[in-house]
């Protein structure tokens, strides 16, 4: 069973992800369970997290947290729906697990399609704001960071409710690769 969770905590922890992970992760009963966080504002207050750990212990966050909700996460989609989406993703090219360059342009779009594709939806419009690079550790290279926000056509419902549930892109931490998504009205 899968489990989302929204949580506001009463300080923010800024665009800070190594911290963001270790707060989030510490009231998981499984830190090895596949889970995946978003940040939804600039001074790092408010998260969405899709786990499949079945046990969270909120309480592990203590005063910090400010308001915290759990529920069962068991989305359904159907082919040829169309929903908003938002997900931070790294979208760059590697040589040999090396970043070699920041997409854009062509590169971008296809980056995205093959996402997408591989996640069972085609991308209709979107827009990236690039955001700074995120440092996950003090040996590596920050990591280019991109919100894309847009509209998305679901093609292969069993694909997509996957997706919701395990995040696209190949960088899955950190507070990326969580795919959010509101039918389009």
């Amino acid at each position: 069973m899968t489990l989302i969770l929204r949580a506001e905590f009463r300080r923010g922890m800024g665009d800070d992800a190594r911290r963001a992970h270790d707060v989030i992760f510490g009231a998981l009963h499984n830190p090895a369970s596949r889970t995946l966080f978003h940040r939804h504002d600039e001074e790092g207050c408010q998260f969405t997290v899709v786990t499949d750990d079945h046990e969270i212990n909120a309480a592990g966050w203590g005063a910090r947290v400010k308001r915290v909700s759990t529920h069962a996460f068991a989305p359904v989609a159907e082919a040829g729906e169309q929903r908003t989406f938002t997900v931070r993703l790294s979208p760059v090219r590697r040589n040999h697990g090396k970043i070699s360059s920041v997409l854009h342009g062509e590169d971008l779009d296809g980056f995205l399609d093959r996402l997408s594709l591989r996640a069972g939806f085609s991308v209709l419009e979107y827009v990236m704001e690039e955001e700074e690079p995120c440092r996950i550790s003090r040996r590596q290279e920050p990591q280019p960071s991109g919100l894309f926000q847009g509209l998305l056509q679901v093609q292969d419902p069993a694909l997509f409710v996957d997706a919701l549930k395990i995040g696209i892109g190949r960088t899955r931490t950190f507070g990326f690769g969580l795919l959010m998504t509101e039918r389009a009205s």
